[in-house]
């Protein structure tokens, strides 16, 4: 050994070095989560099996994160398949958080508002669906045609709907 070591000061520099390290990697995983899109956030509920609250105006859809695309997160509402934009979401929640196996993040199918739209009108036609949305409220209708900027629906009763894409907030569906 020579007279200068000191094993001391070894193990508080090496000490000091791991601290260091873990303020780096933390200060890291608060810029990723500073920075990630909210879609993002919804991939992480759905992995961990959490119960969400998503609301679009007045409008709330409780359950299971069962798909996440570009603008539209996917619920397992008690067995109805809810379809919420992100662009219109007022707020979400998490209502249980679970620790365990969820859904493990995968191609959603739907990526939009729109798409899901076109399914309705399309390979799902004659489906009937409840649209909401924060300013015109809520219609429960047959999507008969869908255009870039807006969706024709006609009800129950006859009544003729035109609805622009932008104003829905939420697509909810009942299985077949």
């Amino acid at each position: 050994m020579t007279p200068d070591f000191d094993p001391d000061e070894r193990y508080r520099t090496e000490l000091g070095l791991r601290d260091m390290q873990r303020e780096v990697e933390a200060a890291e995983e608060q810029l990723e989560r500073n920075t990630r899109p909210v879609g993002d956030v919804f991939v992480e509920f759905m992995e961990r099996g959490d119960l969400v609250e998503m609301a679009v105006g007045s409008h709330r859809y409780a359950g299971y994160v069962v798909g996440v695309g570009a603008d539209l997160v996917t619920l397992d509402v008690d067995g109805r398949r809810a379809d919420v934009s992100l662009s219109q979401l007022t707020v979400a929640r998490v209502v249980a958080a679970r620790t365990g196996a969820g859904h493990a993040f995968g191609a959603s199918g739907t990526e939009s508002v729109l798409a899901r739209l076109r399914e309705l009108a399309g390979a799902q036609a004659g489906t009937i669906a409840e649209l909401a949305g924060a300013d015109f409220g809520l219609v429960v209708a047959t999507v008969i045609a869908v255009s870039g900027a807006h969706v024709e629906l006609t009800t129950s009763a006859g009544e003729h709907w035109v609805v622009p894409v932008s104003s829905i907030g939420a697509v909810v569906t009942s299985p077949e």
